[in-house]
């Protein structure tokens, strides 16, 4: 009696058979996004998928994002490159925003596939679209306005200069993108000398410009009834020409 033998060979490791969407929010001050395997896998959706159960091996970058930039370690990403596993959870791949679109954007050009750790082959899959939406820049006011002392003799005026706010004040004003100062508000008065813009007497709240001020306009004069050495403080805000909000 003959026998027909057949070797069944098994299934082979299959590639993935689905990769999902996801959309990643910045702020503009994030200015970089450092991806996780989770961005490309279990945060999708669809999530990640492998016949066998296969973890990641490589990611590769079909497409590239045309607002912002794509990096690995530092070193812009090319179309086809393919991102080892290892990389990713070293944080090795980044996206930096364009930070000259201060209004904000959404770009929705990035693409990839995945390899499994099983099969590594990618799957004839639809590959996975990365959304980027970026928020516009938000401006801050100041983060540092100091105190000045300024002597001035009996019965004196001293007109104020720009840098009496500024850059003599301790600490010296600061802003965190660099804004130049734009306005002051003037928080209280005076207790015995006047404070004066353009001649007229200042009340609280009032607004006066650093344009203003450069040009000698805000003026405190000392009081000549009180004989005796005093101070006489006053306290001021400053909002920065770029977000013309005020200090607090």
């Amino acid at each position: 009696m003959a026998i027909f033998n057949v070797t069944n060979s098994g299934q082979g490791n299959l590639p993935p058979t689905q990769v999902g969407d996801i959309t990643i929010n910045l702020d503009y001050a994030d200015e970089e996004h450092e991806f996780t395997i989770a961005d490309f896998t279990t945060v999708t959706t669809p999530v990640y998928s492998d016949p066998e159960g296969d973890g990641v091996e490589t990611v590769k970058i079909l497409t590239l994002p045309t607002t912002g930039t794509l990096y690995l370690s530092g070193v812009p990403v090319n179309v086809n490159d393919e991102i080892t596993l290892a990389d990713i959870v070293a944080g090795n791949l980044t996206y930096d925003i364009d930070l000259l679109e201060t209004g904000g954007y959404t770009d929705s050009t990035m693409t990839f596939n995945i390899a499994d750790d099983g099969s590594s082959s990618y799957g004839a899959i639809t590959p996975g679209v990365v959304t980027f939406v970026v928020g516009a820049e938000i401006n801050l006011p100041p983060d540092v306005v100091g105190d000045e002392t300024i002597a001035v003799t009996y019965a004196a005026t001293y007109v104020y200069t720009a840098a009496d706010f500024t850059t003599n004040t301790t600490p010296a004003y600061n802003d965190p993108e660099a804004d130049a100062a734009e306005d002051l508000k003037i928080l209280s008065l005076p207790a015995s000398g006047s404070l004066k813009y353009n001649g007229a007497p200042c009340s609280v709240n009032q607004i006066v410009s650093f344009a203003d001020i450069t040009a000698g306009l805000l003026q405190y004069t000392a009081d000549n009834g009180t004989l005796i050495a005093h101070t006489d403080p006053w306290n001021f805000a400053i909002a920065d020409a770029g977000s013309g909000t005020f200090s607090s």
